[in-house]
């Protein structure tokens, strides 16, 4: 039985995979998360793992931990071989991208990864064009709770890239950091604009979707029958999330909390539960506010034609786009995958 490590990125269908292709897959253990819910694992110890221990625990913490942690992987490498599976997998877009800065080091997550779950596992990585990720990756940002604008969000990433997520959308720093602990054999990295058509669309060959196809190749499975992608989290239109941006200032929530707020903790409730059984903390107190002002910016939206600002200013746009095309060349070289064009495209 073999081991893979989805880890993203964000806004590359990592969603409707989880929920439509790994989870229902009967070839694949699949430990989540997309288990039941789009938030939820195979049990609440695993949730613990991948949503809190690895991502965001101090280096203490995780050591104390770390143990208790193999053994209760390997707890599941024992339920999926007496299943008969050929593998087990994991996948959640925390472990390739750090959404918060609350997150440890990606070095260290990488790391952590590697012990836990073994270095010959095989890393399952889907990109897409930098530009584009950056743009749906504000959005997403936007639509849970950020107040900053595009150019405010992207003069952060440069001006602290020191601390920022920058390091995670330069493509040969990702690849790097992956060989240090995993087999670089073992690395699979699938470009996601060789699976769509001009409109968006994902790409069919012979009634297959042909990223499916490519997953179940690289993972030598069956195409599931009848399969169909689900739709999963859909983006809001750039009228909606000019609407959400303004009432993100009004209301602060998640993304847009304080240093000393955590963001997205209903993500983190069953580490929470496991320390303290009579909570007087709302665990989904902003998932609350978020939904509630989603309501309010797309019915604001049904009557405003104002949509979101895509604006930068010449600097920042400039030392991306250099930044971005630099990394594209050197992880070509590095991978020997070749990118489409529009990885060096300007904004």
């Amino acid at each position: 039985m073999k081991k893979f490590i989805h880890i993203g990125m964000p806004k590359t269908l990592t969603s409707a995979l989880q929920e439509g292709f790994f989870s229902q897959h009967d070839e694949i253990h699949f430990l989540g998360v997309g288990v039941g819910s789009l938030i939820d694992y195979v049990n609440d110890e695993i949730n613990r793992i991948f949503e809190t221990l690895i991502p965001y625990s101090s280096e203490s913490y995780y050591l104390k931990n770390k143990k208790i942690s193999k053994d209760v992987i390997n707890l599941e490498h024992a339920h999926a071989r007496e299943q008969g599976k050929l593998w087990i997998g994991v996948s959640s877009e925390w472990l390739g991208f750090n959404f918060s800065p609350e997150m440890v080091d990606p070095e260290l997550k990488t790391k952590r990864l590697s012990e836990l779950m073994g270095s010959d596992a095989h890393i399952i990585l889907i990109i897409r064009n930098n530009i584009g990720f950056l743009k749906s990756l504000y959005a997403e940002l936007v639509k849970v709770g950020l107040p900053l604008s595009f150019q405010e969000y992207c003069e952060y990433l440069w001006l602290f890239q020191d601390r920022s997520s920058l390091s995670e959308l330069l493509y040969d720093e990702q690849y790097e950091r992956l060989a240090r602990y995993f087999q670089r054999d073992r690395i699979h990295i699938l470009v996601l604009e060789s699976h769509r058509n001009a409109d968006g669309s994902l790409i069919e060959n012979n009634n297959e979707i042909s990223l499916i196809s490519e997953l179940c190749a690289l993972l030598g499975i069956k195409y599931p029958e009848n399969f169909s992608l689900p739709q999963v989290n859909p983006s809001l239109n750039k009228y909606e999330l000019k609407k959400k941006l303004e009432l993100n200032k009004e209301v602060r929530h998640d993304f847009g909390n304080l240093i000393f707020e955590p963001s997205n903790i209903h993500r983190s409730r069953k580490q929470i539960q496991s320390v303290s059984d009579n909570l007087s903390l709302d665990i989904f107190k902003n998932v609350k506010i978020k939904r509630d002002l989603l309501e309010k910016a797309k019915l604001a939206a049904a009557s405003s034609k104002d949509s979101i600002d895509f604006y930068l200013s010449d600097e920042i746009k400039c030392a991306l786009q250099s930044k971005f095309k630099k990394s594209n060349f050197r992880f070509e070289k590095l991978s020997g995958v070749k990118l489409p064009e529009e990885y060096y495209s300007a904004f």
